[in-house]
């Protein structure tokens, strides 16, 4: 029995181990995926239908013909920071951008036209960002998930 103790507690240190050294962040170059706010549909989201309340945090929106649904509450970000989007949406053939909207005006965002989204956007200025969530298609499309940063 304190053999097959030894063996279990050896296994947990080493999965434990592998686990805290395999740390994998993904993140979206953003370079060529920005636009000016002003030249998006805008609807600043508010009380009840705010997409997202806090900076990490659940949310569930629906999104009319290109809207744009930001929160509206900023927070600060340092160079080098991420923000992780983890969400899907119905119907799953829509195109949404999740994103955020940076000191400079500009929306930096990662699309997704498959249904979900499980990505991450690392910030390349220091400043207040904001949230937000961009509809491209002609219809309406429910987005509910998790942002963390």
């Amino acid at each position: 029995m304190i053999k097959i103790w030894k063996i279990f507690c050896v296994l947990f240190v080493c999965a434990f181990s592998a686990g805290c050294l395999n740390i994998c962040a993904l993140a979206v170059d953003v370079n060529n995926n920005r636009r000016q706010l002003e030249e998006l549909a805008y609807q600043e989201a508010s009380g009840n239908d705010a997409p997202i309340t806090r900076v990490s945090s659940y949310f569930n929106v629906s999104l009319g013909d290109g809207e744009l649904a930001v929160t509206d509450t900023s927070f600060f970000l340092e160079i080098g920071d991420t923000v992780s989007f983890n969400a899907s949406y119905s119907p799953n053939f829509a195109n949404l951008d999740y994103g955020l909207i940076a000191p400079d005006g500009y929306f930096y965002y990662a699309n997704s036209t498959n249904g979900s989204m499980n990505k991450s956007i690392r910030v390349s200025q220091h400043g207040e960002y904001t949230l937000a969530i961009q509809n491209n298609t002609a219809f309406t499309v429910w987005a509910t998930g998790y942002v963390n940063y």
